[in-house]
């Protein structure tokens, strides 16, 4: 414990600008990129998190709650299902004093042709915008669960 309390504290950083070298200012969240401890580290929340939120849906006889990569994408099959695993993902954020962006944070629906009627789903008593599309990876959601390759990684396959 000692050994990463020393990696992780007092912990600061420069960044190469146009206008060249900025100056020195602390990082006081998230791992270090590129230390070779950082995806274990990471992988303990990331583990510990899933096991929490409960709900997920049924893809190929499994239990699917999350997919995690660079971000968190939560699965559910009702919008009460989602809500109550958003307000896990609060409880859990407020026990290891993690953030969640909410103006990146969206919810796409999934549906056949059929109309949806007023869900609000919220976190930290905000509302989260629904959208009719979201890219994930490199991959667009949307609702009827077409999926469509990026069209930037598309294009950069293509040159």
């Amino acid at each position: 414990i000692n050994i990463l309390k020393g990696l992780y504290s007092s912990t600061s950083a420069r960044v190469w600008t146009n206008l060249g070298l900025s100056q020195t200012f602390g990082i006081k969240s998230g791992v270090k990129q590129g230390c070779g401890l950082s995806p274990l580290l990471f992988s303990f929340y990331a583990n510990d998190l899933v096991d929490s939120l409960g709900g997920g849906v049924e893809i190929n006889g499994k239990r699917i709650s999350a997919l995690l990569q660079d971000d968190l994408v939560l699965l559910a099959v009702h919008p009460s299902a989602l809500q109550k695993m958003i307000n896990r993902l609060e409880e859990y954020c407020g026990v290891w004093n993690l953030a969640i962006n909410l103006r990146e944070s969206k919810v796409v629906i999934f549906r056949k042709g059929r109309r949806i009627g007023d869900i609000e789903l919220t976190y930290m008593k905000q509302n989260i915008e629904i959208v009719n599309e979201y890219n994930y990876l490199g991959v667009i959601f949307t609702p009827k669960l077409v999926f469509q390759i990026n069209r930037k990684v598309t294009q950069a396959e293509l040159v």
